[in-house]
């Protein structure tokens, strides 16, 4: 298994672990409204994971990660287009260990 598989693997755990926590907090919330309907703190824990949950998909996206050649692929262009569109400045891009990793939702800057 790659370097690359293994990471989005401990992305994927953590981003369950986060669910979970969310999940946690509205049943908590759930709890507390039971013995009270007005009750602020439930409120707040179901505002809080509401926002981690919307925290959790944007993070997805981020690690959601392509290298040229793939996001090449799943876009019908060369790697060296996508190579020109990353100097010129077109193309949201990350520099890792492993070189350079595009969003799989990325796209260029001037269309």
């Amino acid at each position: 298994m790659s370097n690359h598989h293994r990471g989005s693997d401990v992305c994927d755990a953590c981003f369950s672990r986060l669910g979970s926590l969310s999940e946690r907090w509205r049943t908590k919330a759930d709890g507390r409204r039971e013995l009270d309907p007005n009750d602020v703190p439930a409120n707040t824990l179901c505002h809080c994971a509401g926002e981690l949950d919307e925290e959790v998909v944007g993070l997805r996206e981020l690690t959601d990660l392509l290298s040229v050649e793939q996001w090449a692929s799943h876009h019908d262009v060369t790697p060296q287009t996508v190579r020109n569109w990353i100097r010129a400045g077109k193309l949201e891009v990350f520099e890792t260990a492993r070189g350079v990793r595009i969003p799989r939702k990325a796209r260029r800057s001037d269309m």
